[in-house]
């Protein structure tokens, strides 16, 4: 199995190093884009195909144990190889996530991340193998290609979960929903009408019928621009991680809003040196590996981790990031700006911000938003004085 997940590795680092080629260099040779693509498929279908195959052994084996025609000692050997077989389909699966990881490299290459957002709120499209469009989906994505415009097959991408193939339009993505078929059910009229109601977000600004909002009566999602361009902890992150592969475990702070720590050891503790900084602070901790194969809709680490190699080792655990986030920082912060900031209990916000002496005046700030700050390491004092500071100018609904 090492050598397998080794292979893996090394095939993984050259389609990163081929897409970090292609949107680095002048993007003439789009063929270059076509075949990365093709080979993303390849492999995809590859371990799909294998998680079939363990499924069907899978459910030969617990006939077996049902029928009860086999002895204690062969049901102890049954028993061990149905575990084998869970961890081995959560091992394929987790292959095809990092794979659509590097489908999601080239659609946020492609395109603005708030357009890819909206693309990212529906169930997975499922399986590429076996899919009876695909044949058809291929064909014109080739034909795209050789008309001269970037696109991407949606289905090699954890984000894009509406359509099948998005053109790039100088920059707009652009959603093609393409029908093996002249019938069209209703889940190919809902499909449609999903699509449609994305486009015209995206070119108008303002919803009622994405994002949930058309199971809730009068309410409107407006995009605004932020009041200057978004701050991350990038060079810091890359600090931490430098720091961990020479010593084993590296500390950095991002000011007094947030710390890292990155370990090659799987193991990852609160060090006494945030202890000692932030012993009266409240601090919100999130280790970002736990939380590794279930990311959609944010900037794939890719992007962010100046080595390749630094994500296949997040992905494969040989590297440990956490994120210390000091909320009372973010209080002050928020105070400063004559507002209260509070965290909530709450299944869609994380936190509100309310006007000092108007406690009925509030903004809310989404778990999705606040989780920039763990896995795009977006700087935390940003994202909140963002949020005043838009909510102020631009008089949005109150929602961020």
């Amino acid at each position: 199995m090492a050598d397998v997940h080794l292979r893996f590795r090394q095939s993984i680092l050259q389609i990163s190093d081929r897409i970090r080629s292609y949107f680095e260099g002048d993007r003439s040779n789009i063929d270059d884009l076509l075949v990365i693509q093709l080979t993303l498929v390849k492999y995809i279908k590859y371990y799909e195909k294998r998680i079939s195959e363990i499924k069907a052994e899978e459910g030969q084996q617990k006939l077996k144990l049902k029928i009860g025609m086999v002895s204690k000692e062969n049901a102890a050997i049954i028993k061990i190889r149905i575990k084998n077989f869970r961890y081995k389909k959560d091992h394929y699966k987790n292959s095809i996530y990092i794979l659509r990881s590097l489908g999601d490299y080239i659609a946020f290459s492609l395109f603005d991340p708030w357009d890819l957002k909206p693309l990212t709120f529906s169930d997975s499209s499922g399986n590429i193998s076996g899919k009876s469009g695909l044949r058809n989906e291929i064909k014109i994505l080739k034909a795209i290609f050789s008309n001269g415009s970037e696109c991407i097959l949606n289905n090699i991408t954890n984000t894009i979960r509406h359509g099948d193939i998005t053109v790039n339009i100088e920059g707009f993505p652009l959603i093609m929903e393409i029908k093996s078929s002249s019938s069209e059910g209703k889940r190919a009229s809902r499909q449609i009408e999903n699509i449609n109601n994305i486009m015209e977000y995206l070119y108008s600004g303002e919803t009622t019928n994405i994002y949930g909002l058309e199971d809730r009566d009068e309410q409107k999602m407006i995009r605004v621009s932020a009041y200057k361009e978004p701050e991350y902890y990038i060079s810091e992150l890359q600090d931490a991680v430098t720091r961990a592969y020479e010593f084993g475990t590296g500390l950095v702070f991002v000011g007094n809003e947030a710390a890292i720590v990155a370990s090659t050891d799987s193991k990852i503790s609160l060090p006494a040196n945030i202890l000692d900084k932030w012993k009266s602070e409240e601090i919100r901790t999130q280790i970002i590996n736990s939380y590794k194969f279930k990311i959609r809709s944010l900037t794939p680490f890719w992007m962010s981790f100046s080595s390749d190699s630094h994500v296949c080792d997040i992905y494969s655990g040989d590297l440990v990031v956490a994120i210390f986030l000091n909320i009372s920082h973010l209080k002050r912060i928020a105070y400063t700006n004559d507002y209260n900031l509070d965290t909530l209990e709450d299944d869609e916000w994380a936190f509100s911000l309310a006007q000092v002496g108007e406690p009925e005046n509030k903004m809310f700030i989404s778990h999705i938003h606040m989780s920039r700050i763990f896995f795009e390491f977006l700087r935390p004092e940003w994202l909140i004085e963002n949020s005043i500071n838009t909510y102020e100018t631009s008089n949005p609904l109150g929602n961020t």
